[in-house]
């Protein structure tokens, strides 16, 4: 679904910003793909069932300076 998502895009006027791939630094089955709307608006067609985090959540806590 995320080919055929990220395709129809391409074909509809969308630039490519990232064709359909694996990002193992995210989870270990996240599957994404990105583009540029006509727009200018970027959209990010992505699948993952995995739960746990490979990096700390972000929390706003984790925007203040190191004391």
């Amino acid at each position: 679904m995320i080919d055929a998502a990220w395709t129809t895009a391409l074909a509809h006027g969308g630039e490519d910003q990232g064709a359909p791939g694996l990002g193992p630094r995210y989870a270990p089955d996240f599957y994404a793909a990105y583009c540029l709307d006509p727009e200018g608006h970027k959209l990010c067609f992505v699948h993952t069932i995995f739960t746990s985090p490979v990096h700390e959540p972000f929390t706003p806590d984790s925007l203040k300076p190191a004391s």
